[in-house]
């Protein structure tokens, strides 16, 4: 109805325009035409001038000015012609313009015969664009989740292909370790042979000194037991000798004879000592014997640490021996490293993908409340706007120069004030039930809970349109009127 009223203002507007050009196009003619014949008139002949001299009073101006005045007036009549007529051909150029948007609202504006089957026919159209809107919506989000998976297989194909690259690499490396513990095992068995054969050589070095040291320790006692014997007979002769000496030095003598035999016991021992030393040594200065003594004490300490040094490192390479043969062992008879992080691969890559799983859903519930949100916000704008579409043009007015206030206030108080929320409520309350097809039943706006900043009204055909079944009432009424009623046959056929 909005529409046919702008369309019946519009026409009204060009008729008026039509019916005023062609009025000014009448006057200007008629003013151009009596100015004309005055002009005429006061050219033919002087007579005129000497009549109108005549009939106009004496006092009164001269004809002179009468003409100036006239001419005067003429020119300004002209002026005004020629602006009545470039006003009337931008008219006529703003008319031409308008016809073609004439023609297609006059074309608009013829509507059926029957008012309801077009309304039938507008809510059709507007449930099947809904029906379609649904149905995008829904494509996208497949498509979204589409392409989600598709990233999701993407990215799982790169983590097998990550995974397969670090078992070879993890293959290579057991394999490259075990050729180590081979070359290792090779090389320690060689070690082992070779400090075997040194210390073998070791002991036969020692047993030869060990020996020739005894040897000379024994032709030692032989020379020390062969000068005793010595001494012993020598003593036995002197004794039968000296059984005369008196009694009284008998205790000295005891003394001297005692010291006597100590005193070249000891001497006699450090001289084959000192004898054998120079023998084996080959050796006669003293100083120099004690310097090879001294320097081969030194050198018989240190090689004992040594041995003791070689025997520890014997131990120790025994020990990572026999930890590597168990090593070897337990490689060869087991079933590898590789299996075990393989597993230990798959059991990480297992809690990585439980939390990226936990993640998506929870970004999914995210993107549903959004979405609910988003939609929410759609549906609460659709409705604003047909609503606003059923609304008069003087009250969209009025809102409109309302709305730059409710602006200014919304960019100045950033917070959420419910007086304000109350009163745009009671507003836009009143603005309803304040229509006339609302008198019967009020609108109330349905609050969302999932989106605190948007409203939306119970339905589109409860607010905007009717019922089904009132349509289906209308209908029959309509073509109850427009059927003529058959009359009653009164009386009965004669026969």
């Amino acid at each position: 109805m909005q529409v046919k009223d702008t369309e019946k203002a519009k026409m009204l507007t060009l008729q008026e325009q039509r019916i005023r050009i062609q009025q000014l196009e009448r006057q200007t003619q008629a003013e151009y035409s009596a100015a004309k014949e005055i002009l005429e008139n006061d050219q033919k002949s002087p007579q005129g001038g000497s009549t109108l001299g005549r009939s106009l009073p004496k006092p009164g101006p001269s004809m002179e000015s009468i003409v100036e005045r006239e001419k005067r007036r003429q020119c300004t009549l002209t002026e005004q012609h020629n602006r009545l007529q470039c006003a009337v051909r931008a008219k006529e150029s703003q008319l031409l313009e308008m016809e073609p948007d004439m023609k297609v609202l006059e074309l608009d504006s013829i509507a059926d015969d029957d008012e309801q089957h077009y309304n039938q026919r507008v809510r059709q159209l507007e449930n099947s664009l809904e029906k379609m809107t649904i149905k995008i919506t829904e494509a996208e989000r497949i498509q979204k989740t589409y392409l989600r998976l598709q990233n999701s297989v993407v990215s799982g194909q790169t983590e097998l292909g990550k995974v397969a690259h670090m078992s070879h690499t993890a293959v290579a490396a057991v394999d490259c370790t075990k050729s180590q513990l081979v070359h290792m095992e090779r090389q320690l068995m060689v070690e082992r042979r070779m400090m075997e054969k040194g210390l073998t050589e070791r002991r036969g070095v020692k047993e030869k000194e060990v020996e020739s040291r005894l040897e000379r320790e024994r032709e030692g006692e032989r020379r020390s037991s062969r000068v005793a014997q010595k001494l012993k007979e020598q003593g036995r002769r002197g004794s039968s000798a000296r059984e005369g000496l008196a009694e009284d030095t008998a205790p000295i003598r005891a003394q001297q004879t005692a010291a006597a035999s100590i005193t070249p016991q000891s001497i006699f021992k450090l001289v084959e000592d000192i004898d054998a030393l120079r023998e084996a040594l080959s050796c006669t200065d003293l100083q120099e014997l004690e310097t090879r003594l001294v320097s081969q004490q030194a050198t018989r300490e240190q090689l004992h640490t040594q041995m003791t040094q070689c025997e520890e490192l014997v131990s120790q390479s025994m020990e990572t021996l026999a930890a590597l043969e168990l090593q070897y062992a337990r490689l060869k008879f087991s079933a590898g490293p590789g299996s075990d992080r393989f597993e230990q691969l798959k059991e990480e890559m297992q809690v990585e993908l439980e939390q990226e799983e936990e993640r998506c859903s929870q970004w999914e519930a995210k993107l549903g409340r959004a979405q609910s949100v988003l939609h929410g916000v759609e549906q609460g704008v659709n409705n604003l706007f047909f609503r606003i579409s059923c609304v008069h043009v003087k009250k969209l007015r009025e809102i409109g120069v309302r709305l730059p206030t409710l602006q200014t206030t919304a960019s100045e108080k950033i917070e959420e004030n419910t007086a304000d929320h109350e009163k745009v409520w009671s507003f836009l309350e009143q603005s309803t039930m304040m229509e006339p097809r609302n008198f019967k039943r009020a609108s109330s706006p349905v609050y969302n809970s999932a989106s605190e900043d948007t409203f939306q009204f119970r339905s589109l055909e409860e607010d905007c349109s009717l019922t089904r079944e009132e349509i289906k009432r209308r209908s029959i009424q309509l073509i109850e009127a427009h059927q003529p009623k058959k009359k009653a046959q009164r009386g009965t056929k004669k026969s």
